[in-house]
Order: C-alpha cells, then sequence, then structure tokens
C-alpha cells in the first residue's frame, strides 16, 4: 500500500497509482482515507500524509540515518546517495561534482553536508552490506 501511495505522490491518479502498486482502486482509496494519507479534492487527491521521510545519508565522513524535514530534502538525498552508488562503480566522480557543497536539513532542521571525498565515498560503499532500508517514513 505505501507502493500505491509512493505512486499517487508521483502522478497524482489513483487507479493507476493502484495498478501500480497491484491493489485494487477501491482498497487503495480505503488505506488512504482510513490513515488519512489523503482525501478527495473536487476530482483528484490531496495528499494529507503528514510523516518525516528518514534516510541514509554519507556526511561528514560517517553513514548517517537522519529524518528529513521534509520530501524535497528526502529528494536531494536518494539523488545524491544514486549518484554516490553509481560513482562507487564507475569511479567517474562528475556524478559528485553537483553535490559539493550541498547539504541536506533534518527534521530539527539542522544541516548536514553531504560527503563529496572520493576515498570517503569508497571507504562507506564498501562497508555498506545493502540498501534495504535506505528510505522509510516515520510518525510525527
Amino acid at each position: 500500500m505505501e507502493l500505491a501511495l509512493k505512486e499517487l505522490h508521483r502522478t497524482g491518479n489513483l487507479t493507476q497509482a493502484a495498478k501500480q502498486a497491484g491493489v485494487s482502486t477501491e482498497r487503495a482509496r480505503r488505506f488512504l482515507r482510513e490513515n488519512a494519507y489523503a482525501e478527495r479534492a473536487g476530482r483528484g487527491w490531496r495528499i494529507t500524509d503528514t510523516r518525516k521521510p528518514q534516510m541514509e545519508t554519507y556526511s561528514e565522513g560517517q553513514k548517517k540515518l537522519l529524518v528529513l524535514r521534509d520530501r524535497d530534502q528526502a529528494s536531494i538525498n536518494g539523488t545524491y546517495m544514486n549518484a554516490v552508488k553509481k560513482y562507487t562503480r564507475s569511479n567517474k566522480y562528475d556524478l559528485i561534482r553537483p553535490f559539493i557543497g550541498t547539504s541536506i536539513i533534518d527534521a530539527k532542521g539542522k544541516s548536514h553536508p553531504l560527503e563529496t571525498d572520493r576515498n570517503i565515498l569508497h571507504e562507506l560503499a564498501s562497508v555498506e552490506g545493502s540498501y534495504v532500508e535506505i528510505y522509510r517514513l516515520v510518525q510525527k
């Protein structure tokens, strides 16, 4: 069901989101209403999900698990972590350059600079076993 909510965020179309998640439209609609994650707004849906995203990131030479301020910060971090994964496989530093001087902000308002040091990124990635749980939502 979380996949349906994620797809609804992305597409704005409940039918398409439910289909992508492999559930019926009615079941997805009931899930959204019962959990107060979305409500009808005219002919569409308005997302009311107030949970904060929780993600792993690389900052200040270490791997950190952060509760982020909002989905925009999660998007920046997700793009960064994707670039790091590609960089450690290809060693193409151009993938990391856009993140030099970039920070993400946690739920408490603290800024965390994204790690861009080549050696540290390789060290952190080598310790990484898998990306099993890089993105979670936490109730606030």
